[in-house]
């Protein structure tokens, strides 16, 4: 799995970077999952979550780096970045303490899921991009999408490209 996730990044690193050398570069955010895309969680097994959610801080190898280069924007404007996670808002100061502060991932806007409001994650995230759209509709910005396959981030993804096309870059 790490490795599909890492072929695809570079993938849309590499779309990324060849427009804008081709001059027909777009404006970008980075929208991210947190658990079991960069950070590991393992949250199909709800012990191991709750311990990795509380207690880890291991993250995958050279996802950090990955993350800054997409970032970075090829030297052009910063693209920011929304990390979107079903994880807990008490776990906020912890999470972007370790991803930002301990392992040098790109600082951004962090969106956590409010259990009390949202049972299901993927409710969450696609309330989530639906939000982004209304921020970004007018603009020439699009998104690059970057998850895993544990909690339908790429359902979200995809429900996403199809009602609102020409909005994802990667």
């Amino acid at each position: 799995m790490l490795f599909k996730k890492l072929v695809l990044a570079a993938c849309a690193f590499g779309s990324l970077t060849s427009a804008h050398a081709g001059g027909g570069a777009k404006p970008f955010l980075i929208i991210s999952d947190i658990d079991d895309t960069i950070k590991i969680t393992n949250v199909l097994d709800k012990d191991k979550a709750v311990e990795n959610g509380l207690f880890g801080d291991r993250t995958f190898l050279g996802m950090a780096e990955l993350y800054q280069e997409l970032a970075s924007n090829g030297g052009m404007k910063a693209a920011p970045v929304v990390y979107m996670s079903g994880s807990p808002p008490i776990l906020l100061g912890e999470i972007r303490k370790m991803l930002v502060g301990g392992h040098k991932f790109p600082d951004g806007n962090f969106r956590l899921r409010d259990w009390l409001k949202t049972k299901d994650v993927y409710s969450f995230k696609s309330a989530g991009m639906l939000a982004l759209h209304a921020i970004f509709a007018k603009s020439k910005t699009v998104f690059v999408e970057l998850g895993d396959d544990t909690e339908r981030d790429m359902d979200v993804y995809h429900d996403y490209i199809k009602a609102h096309p020409g909005k994802t870059a990667a």
